[in-house]
């Protein structure tokens, strides 16, 4: 099982992998008990790195970003305690909206942009910037140390 650290709050995001041997009832018993946290996905065994990788680690990744919206928010003048109240809010917002609603990153994207405003100008700043493979980038190292460490 690799969880993270949101199972404190009931909001992990949790995978598991298991032998041939074990059963049906013996898996279900353990994905019922992940769901007590948060979510619960079964993987193969292969892929509990990436999973380690991704989400395991993810907690600390969401909290970098939290913090950069937080230090944006506040050269542009915003106390601490407003900046990081609208950073951790907006973050748990998207994340709501986006599982409740079943919508796709580009699909919120687009929802909340419109053509020559202030969403498009920021986004533009991500892409030019490569923030996906930023991102890929930190997945992949914290995968390939998982399975250094787990050797």
């Amino acid at each position: 099982v690799m969880s993270n650290l949101c199972c404190l709050v009931k909001e992990s995001a949790s995978a598991f992998a298991s032998s041939e041997d074990v059963t049906d009832q013996e898996k279900e018993f353990v994905k019922n008990l992940l769901l007590k946290f948060g979510s619960a996905i079964e993987v193969k065994e292969k892929l509990m790195d990436a999973v380690t990788g991704l989400s395991g680690s993810g907690t600390a990744y969401v909290a970098h970003f939290i913090d950069s919206l937080t230090e944006a928010g506040k050269k542009q003048g915003l106390s601490d305690e407003q900046a990081k109240d609208l950073s951790i809010q907006t973050v748990l917002g998207v994340g709501k909206l986006m599982k409740e609603n079943h919508l796709s990153a580009e699909e919120l994207i687009s929802m909340c942009s419109s053509k020559g405003g202030t969403t498009e100008q920021g986004i533009k700043v991500f892409k030019n910037s490569d923030f996906k493979k930023i991102v890929a980038e930190a997945v992949e190292k914290a995968t390939e140390k998982s399975k250094e460490l787990g050797k």
